[in-house]
C-alpha cells in the first residue's frame, strides 16, 4: 500500500491549487452516523485544511439530513464547497447521491470540491443522469480514489478529474497501540456491500462490524438537537459552532472506537477498506478481502507499493491462512 508521507504529499499537491483564492469554506456531507470508515476521512479532511487552509475560514457544516431542500443555505460566490469522500458516488447509497446532485444543482456558480470517491453506478441511466447534471455546472472538480473511478470521472464532459488518495490518510492524531487481547480478529461488513459467503463464525477469532456505537452524550445531543432542526437553521452562528462541535466529537469518538477495535488483535482480517487504512496508520498487520463490487482491489491495484503489514486474500480461509503466516514470523 502506498506509503503514508506519499499519500499526504500527494493529496496537498492535489488539493492546495483548488482552494487557493477563497473566502471561506462550506462543508457538507459530515457522515452523521456510525461508520467509523466514514468518520476517519472526515478527520483526515480536518487535519488537512487545518494545515493547509487555516486563513479560509469553516462557515457552513451539515450533515445529508440537517441541509434543507427548501431553504438551503445563501453562499457568496468566493465560498468554496467541499463534499465529503467516501464509498457513495453512485446509485448503492442513494441519500449521498441525491443530497450530492442538490448541491449541484442550487449552487451553479461556486467551485464545488468532491473529496476523493470511488463511483459505482449499477445503473447506467442513472450514471448518465448524474453525467448531465455535473455537466451543467461551471465549477466541479472531482477527486476519485481509484484508476477505475478516474476513467470514469474522465468521461465527464466539462469536469476537471483528479486521482487522488483517500483523506483519511491524512489523520494525523494516531493512538497508541494497546496490547492486542487476541491473535487475531476479523472485522467484517454487515451491510449491502458485504460479499463474503463463507462460515467464517467457524475460525476461532472475534468478529464484529463497526456499525453499532454507544449512546455517547455527544450522540444524545445531536439525536436531541435534530429534533428540533429549525432551532439550528435559524441561527448561523449556532449552526457554526455547534456543528464545528458536535462533528468534532462525534468523529473523533467513533474514530477512537474503531481503533480500539482493531488494537484487539495482532492482526485483523477485513473487507472494510478503512478498517485497512487505519491498521497502516496504526501499524497493525492486517489481511485485506473486498467488498461487493471491488472498490478495495481497485484502491490498492491503484496505489501499489510495498508494505509489509498488507496482504490481500480471495477468500475467507484463505485470509484465515495468511493471518497464521503472520503469526509464525
Amino acid at each position: 500500500m502506498i506509503d503514508i508521507e506519499v499519500a499526504r504529499k500527494i493529496i496537498r499537491n492535489t488539493l492546495n491549487p483548488l482552494i487557493s483564492n477563497f473566502k471561506d469554506i462550506a462543508l457538507f456531507d459530515f457522515p452523521n452516523y456510525s461508520n467509523v470508515g466514514d468518520s476517519a476521512i472526515w478527520l483526515g479532511t480536518m487535519d488537512y485544511l487545518k494545515e493547509n487552509a487555516s486563513s479560509f475560514p469553516i462557515i457552513w457544516m451539515s450533515d445529508i439530513k440537517s441541509l434543507s431542500a427548501k431553504n438551503p443555505p445563501v453562499f457568496d460566490k468566493k465560498t468554496l464547497l467541499i463534499i465529503n469522500g467516501g464509498g457513495n458516488f453512485g446509485d448503492l447509497w442513494v441519500s449521498h447521491q441525491r443530497h450530492r446532485e442538490l448541491l449541484i444543482h442550487n449552487y451553479p456558480n461556486n467551485r464545488i470540491i468532491q473529496l476523493p470517491q470511488s463511483i459505482h453506478f449499477q445503473s447506467g441511466l442513472n450514471l448518465e443522469s448524474t453525467k448531465n447534471l455535473i455537466a451543467k455546472h461551471k465549477d466541479f472538480h472531482f477527486i476519485v480514489r481509484d484508476k477505475k473511478s478516474f476513467e470514469i470521472a474522465k468521461t465527464f464532459e466539462g469536469t476537471k478529474a483528479y486521482l487522488c488518495p483517500d483523506m483519511a490518510f491524512y489523520i494525523k492524531r494516531i493512538p497508541k497501540l494497546k496490547k492486542p487481547k487476541h491473535d487475531v480478529v476479523a472485522l467484517i461488513r454487515t451491510d449491502k456491500e458485504s460479499v463474503i459467503s463463507e462460515d467464517y463464525g467457524k475460525y476461532k477469532m472475534p468478529s464484529f462490524d463497526w456499525i453499532s456505537e454507544p449512546k455517547t452524550v455527544a450522540v444524545r445531543i445531536d439525536l436531541f438537537m435534530g429534533h428540533y432542526p429549525s432551532i439550528i437553521g435559524r441561527y448561523p452562528l449556532l449552526n457554526k459552532f455547534f456543528r464545528l462541535f458536535i462533528y468534532k466529537r462525534l468523529a473523533e469518538e467513533r474514530f477512537r472506537r474503531g481503533c480500539d477495535l482493531l488494537m484487539q488483535g495482532k492482526v485483523v482480517i477485513t473487507d472494510r477498506l478503512h478498517a485497512h487504512i487505519m491498521c497502516t496508520l496504526l501499524g497493525i498487520p492486517n489481511i485485506v478481502l473486498d467488498n461487493s463490487y471491488g472498490k478495495i482491489k481497485n484502491i490498492l491495484t491503484t496505489w501499489e507499493g510495498d508494505s509489509e503489514i498488507t496482504v490481500q486474500a480471495e477468500f475467507f480461509s484463505e485470509a484465515a491462512a495468511r493471518a497464521n503466516l503472520y503469526l509464525r514470523r
